[in-house]
């Protein structure tokens, strides 16, 4: 006698940016809000011509707050302000409760702020790990902020590579739980979420957030004109699903992982 069984929905990964895709602003810029005039000064901006590196920039913008009194209590309930993108709240409280999902962040603000927008919103169990610029409040009140690792990756800001991250968390839930993922999906904005998209295959998915220049990258990337290197015919394997507001992403994945029926 055959019997009809459901198959076990496949597991399955989400590498999420954070800034203009889980929010919908960037916390590194809604802070300077706090400046006078929202004005940063001319000495930080030159520093930063000086040395390119946007976590020092924050830093030294960070401890400019601190020398104008502003402390921690005003900082996050500042950054507490930043809406969610449209239907994003609905999608990490899915995540949260779908037992075949992991999500990690992946950004390039840092972890204070991204820990605290989320656990604000009670969705600290919507995500496993957050890979971000470490922050904290020093005994004086002032914000320190440092690169979250080294990496060689001459794509990515030097804070951060998002490939390296995604590489290494497969890595290590292989060893240590013996996870394999069935799927993975990177789900972002920006050109610095381009990376990790580098390592996915034919049954990965990239969901890019319209108008925004992670789209426009992967279009550049796959033209015919491209001046990126031909490996593997400039063609990237996972499909691409672009999107305006999460609720497509929910709808989407809900279908994704709905599980098949076999005799």
């Amino acid at each position: 006698m055959i019997i009809d069984k459901e198959m076990a929905a496949p597991k399955m990964l989400f590498v999420f940016d954070f800034d203009q895709t889980i929010i919908d602003g960037n916390v590194d810029v809604w802070i300077r809000k706090l400046l006078p005039n929202g004005k940063v000064p001319k000495p930080i901006k030159d520093r930063y011509k000086e040395h390119d590196s946007w976590t020092e920039y924050m830093g030294d913008i960070f401890s400019h707050l601190h020398d104008l009194g502003i402390r921690k209590r005003k900082m996050l309930q500042s950054i507490s302000e930043v809406p969610f993108t449209p239907g994003m709240m609905e999608l990490l409280k899915y995540q949260q409760t779908a037992p075949s999902i992991e999500t990690i962040i992946a950004s390039d603000a840092n972890s204070l702020f991204i820990s605290h927008i989320l656990e604000g919103a009670g969705l600290q169990r919507a995500y496993q790990e957050i890979f971000s610029n470490p922050a904290e409040f020093d005994a004086a009140g002032c914000l320190e902020i440092a690169h979250h690792h080294k990496h060689h990756c001459e794509r990515c800001p030097t804070n951060l590579c998002k490939g390296t991250v995604l590489k290494g968390y497969l890595q290590t839930k292989l060893k240590t739980d013996r996870v394999v993922f069935d799927k993975v999906a990177v789900v972002g904005d920006g050109t610095n979420d381009f990376c990790p998209c580098l390592n996915l295959g034919e049954n990965d998915f990239i969901f890019p957030r319209k108008g925004y220049r992670l789209i426009k990258k992967i279009e550049e990337y796959t033209s015919d004109k491209s001046d990126e290197p031909v490996a593997g015919g400039n063609k990237l394997k996972a499909t691409i699903v672009p999107w305006d507001n999460a609720h497509e992403i929910l709808d989407y994945v809900r279908e994704i992982l709905k599980p098949s029926k076999a005799n």
